[in-house]
């Protein structure tokens, strides 16, 4: 039996059996409504999750290939059953973040990748956040600060902790154009990607930032095609279950 069979059946059970006392009484509703809900432990025990994270559009760009990414493969499930979650952010320094930090309180995943939308035609796996935000362009609510920490008496950087030269192997075997960037820039991007490292840093979460290319419509001549790119992160995340998979075992 799959284990998301034997979920549905163990609820059912759940409400055949709790349902009668929770008419009754108030501290029974109280004791056991947790088990209703979508991060309840008997409906939360067998669920696997990765969040993918994307950017609304920003500046002069009306599409973000991330947003659409991210909203392209909301509740897709990978080979190993493991289900994808995802959520678009707003382009706002501090509040992207914060955002991010709800939807994992809320789904607990096993790992965060967060994309971006970057330039060049290739897959950038990011392996370093800097703590710096020096902004060329104001984000979406006006702001653009200039060489200002991300997070105060932090350290300079953090690694990616997500396996990039597994991912990195694995989008070559697709004959997906990739590479591993040393730099995630000092905008949004980045901010988001130190505020996620700082916060996970002693966090079973995986966790790292990946920068598509632009679409054609908005870049003819460095771009990636829609299919081809969904098809790049749809790979990225499934290489990513197996290496969570072992790590588990």
């Amino acid at each position: 039996m799959s284990k998301r069979k034997y979920v549905k059946i163990l609820c059912f059970y759940e409400k055949l059996f709790l349902s009668p006392l929770l008419l009754f009484t108030k501290e029974v509703h109280i004791s056991f409504s947790w088990l209703y809900r979508p991060n309840g432990f008997f409906t939360e025990v067998f669920v696997r999750r990765i969040l993918l994270t994307g950017f609304e559009p920003f500046h002069l760009y009306k599409e973000n290939p991330s947003a659409d990414l991210a909203r392209s493969l909301a509740g897709s499930k990978t080979t190993l059953d493991y289900e994808i979650v995802s959520c678009v952010l707003p382009v706002v320094r501090n509040h992207c973040f914060e955002l991010v930090q709800q939807v994992i309180q809320e789904y607990k995943p096993l790992a965060v990748v967060a994309l971006g939308q970057g330039g060049g035609t290739s897959i950038a796996l990011e392996r370093i956040a800097i703590n710096i935000d020096d902004y060329r362009m104001e984000d979406n609510a006006g702001n653009k600060v200039l060489d200002t920490p991300i997070v105060e008496e932090a350290p300079i950087a953090y690694w990616s902790t997500l396996p990039i030269k597994k991912l990195k192997s694995r989008l070559e075997r697709e004959n997906i154009a990739v590479s591993i960037s040393n730099s995630a820039g000092t905008f949004v991007c980045n901010h988001l990607f130190f505020q996620l490292q700082h916060w996970l840093l002693h966090s079973p979460i995986r966790s790292g930032f990946v920068h598509v290319p632009m679409l054609p419509i908005q870049n003819p001549k460095e771009s990636m095609d829609w299919m081809h790119m969904r098809k790049a992160i749809f790979a990225l995340l499934e290489e990513l279950e197996l290496f969570l998979q072992a790590s588990n075992t």
